[in-house]
């Protein structure tokens, strides 16, 4: 049976999947090979789970990456996204 999908406070929902996702990029800091690896997914996976993730988020997809994960990784410590 599978589980709820994790919920953020202001009423974005996320897959356990991305999640997982979420988890491994912005906790652990793993590069799209790395997560490929560990989720055994493909690289273009890893891809199209941060363009679901950015565009959920309304960041974009392409840009400042630094500050887009500094961001995520505030929602994430303020407890704006469950990881």
């Amino acid at each position: 049976m599978a589980s709820a999908p994790a919920t953020m406070q202001v009423g974005i929902t996320f897959s356990e999947r991305e999640m997982q996702f979420i988890r491994l990029r912005f906790e652990q800091e793993m590069g799209y090979k790395e997560i490929a690896g560990y989720m055994n997914i493909s690289a273009r996976t890893c891809k199209w789970y941060a363009s679901r993730l950015y565009a959920k988020l309304g960041f974009p997809m392409y840009g400042n990456n630094v500050a887009t994960i500094r961001a995520v990784k505030w929602l994430i410590k303020n407890g704006i996204i469950e990881a």
